[in-house]
């Protein structure tokens, strides 16, 4: 028996790295299965995703006899505790969860278009998080089309903020980021500045010079910390690699320097 891939669908995650398991699993529903299995496809699931093989006669013609506007849907269900933790999702009512869709897109066009839809179901012990609905159309109709699709998650985001207590010796601190890609603003603080954080830095280090560094724009938090950003001062660098605000710190690092 020969067999041609048909379509696969890759789990894209923000929080994770591309070469990275995304702690998600993706599996047909009942009737998909059914629907698969009976036209002789072979379901093979990948380390972020899945792929559907079909059948091949002697000729290279695919066995299936798949209609246009056929649905497949498959169900996708984290593999830990954390995954709401660091995912970005709408306010969902209850019983509603992300739906992916190949429906409306370009030719060209590999991600799956989102939306909410209800759903239901587990997955040892873990509630679906999102579904995803395959429309058979002309271009996986077609012999041999091999289609690939992607669906997309975001992370959690926050504007970055890094505290840092020195003596009153220390100035012109300022955070780089080797890739270019982040900018830190230097913060102002004036004996009035509002900031929980700053106000239990100055109560505990009465004495110390306090300064407070913002990124410009939200950071999506990962599961492997970014290694470009560095402090310097005086255009020394004296902190090669900031460690990183994580999904516990919120979105904030409080770090001494001498």
């Amino acid at each position: 028996m020969r067999y041609s891939e048909f379509f696969k669908i890759e789990i894209n995650h923000q929080y994770f790295e591309a070469d990275e398991m995304v702690e998600m699993v993706m599996t047909p529903d009942a009737s998909t299965l059914r629907l698969l299995r009976g036209q002789r496809f072979l379901v093979k699931p990948m380390i972020n995703g899945i792929r559907i093989l079909m059948e091949l006669d002697d000729q290279g013609t695919p066995r299936h006899n798949l209609q246009l506007g056929d649905v497949l849907t498959f169900e996708v269900y984290p593999t830990s505790n954390t995954f709401h933790a660091f995912t970005e999702a709408p306010d969902f009512g209850t019983g509603e969860i992300l739906k992916f869709t190949n429906l409306g897109l370009s030719k060209n066009e590999t991600t799956l278009a989102v939306s909410v839809a209800e759903g239901a179901g587990s997955y040892k012990g873990f509630p679906i998080a999102a579904k995803v609905e395959i429309t058979i159309d002309k271009a996986l109709i077609a012999a041999n089309a091999a289609q690939k699709y992607a669906m997309a998650f975001s992370a959690k985001s926050a504007r970055w903020k890094y505290y840092f207590v020195s003596d009153e010796s220390t100035s012109n601190l300022t955070i780089e980021d080797r890739s270019q890609q982040l900018r830190f603003k230097s913060v102002d603080l004036q004996n009035d500045t509002v900031d929980k954080i700053i106000m239990a830095l100055r109560s505990n280090f009465p004495h110390e010079k306090l300064f407070l560094f913002e990124s410009e724009t939200p950071i999506a938090f990962r599961r492997r910390a970014l290694k470009n950003l560095q402090l310097t001062r005086n255009e020394d660098v004296i902190i090669s690699h900031l460690p990183n605000p994580d999904l516990k710190d919120r979105d904030f690092k409080i770090i001494q320097i001498k």
